[in-house]
């Protein structure tokens, strides 16, 4: 998001007498919006409705779309925050507002820790003056309630945005979510190939607006299409609507959210134009787009 001169020390703090960053579920308010009284993004920008959040979640990117998409199929996520704010001085957990059994802890803010690491915070300008500390924030907060109550910090950068200054910024937002004893994740999405990242995309109505569906469920899809590789995309959905008695809106989700699952191995990186060319199974060796996010969760 460019930070000019609408960004100033009135606007952020209006932001945060107006609720932004606080809450949970439903409730939350991203610190940054996609709306028209907020400054413009440098990327394309989405209002995307989502079922582990209940709510539209304001992603300022393509790139924080396909991470949001890559969150959602691992296992345990409850909640999911956007645009979260970090704390500028000592602050209490994000997980106190899920659990009480962080709510006693306060934990440094990122003033204390630049000084820490020798970083120079981040400043809002006023013309050619600094005049105030900038509001750092996480691009996506995935909260998980199983096994245990814990995040995961994702920060969305593009390979040729991070440059040494960006690095900078980046080493004091892990170094905040470590202090809190969570896992931070770098996610630049050129590591996922183009033809995927466009069929993510493509799958992000069907499948982010709905929760994912109980493991009977996704077998009687899997049970319904049989071969992958022997139907076409109109083929398949025409086998869950038999199946399941639904509306082919219903069995688009029901198939993406199979595809996305791996419950059916189509391969990404097909030409699924409108549906009449024959579905590519997808090499076995291939890891999901969300495996980082998994090591990283389990380091």
């Amino acid at each position: 998001m460019r930070k000019g001169r609408q960004f100033n020390a009135r606007k952020l703090q209006r932001w945060a007498e107006a609720g932004r960053g606080e809450g949970r579920h439903s409730a939350y308010q991203p610190w940054h919006q996609v709306r028209r009284g907020d400054p413009a993004s440098l990327g394309r920008s989405h209002l995307q409705l989502s079922a582990l959040a209940d709510r539209h979640q304001h992603l300022l990117s393509d790139g924080e779309l396909l991470a949001l998409m890559c969150v959602w199929a691992l296992p345990g996520v409850t909640d999911v925050l956007e645009q979260f704010p970090l704390d500028i001085e000592p602050g209490a957990h994000v997980l106190a507002r899920y659990y009480q059994g962080f709510a006693s802890g306060v934990y440094p803010g990122t003033k204390a820790l630049a000084e820490r690491l020798s970083i120079q915070h981040p400043r809002i300008r006023d013309g050619a003056c600094l005049v105030d500390q900038w509001v750092m924030s996480t691009d996506i907060l995935a909260i998980f309630d199983s096994p245990s109550w814990r995040c995961l910090a994702v920060s969305v950068k593009p390979s040729s945005k991070v440059t040494n200054r960006v690095a900078e910024k980046l080493r004091l937002e892990e170094a905040y979510w470590l202090e809190r004893g969570q896992a931070w994740h770098l996610f630049i999405g050129e590591t996922i190939p183009v033809k995927a990242r466009y069929s993510i995309r493509s799958m992000a109505p069907y499948v982010l607006p709905h929760a994912q569906p109980p493991p009977e469920v996704r077998q009687r899809v899997v049970d319904a299409i049989g071969e992958i590789s022997s139907k076409s995309i109109a083929q398949a959905l025409a086998a869950v609507q038999a199946e399941f008695r639904m509306c082919l809106e219903d069995a688009q989700a029901l198939f993406w959210q199979g595809v996305w699952l791996g419950d059916l191995p189509v391969c990404l990186q097909s030409h699924f134009g409108r549906g009449g060319a024959a579905l590519r199974r997808a090499r076995p060796d291939v890891s999901p787009a969300w495996a980082p996010l998994l090591r990283s969760l389990a380091s």
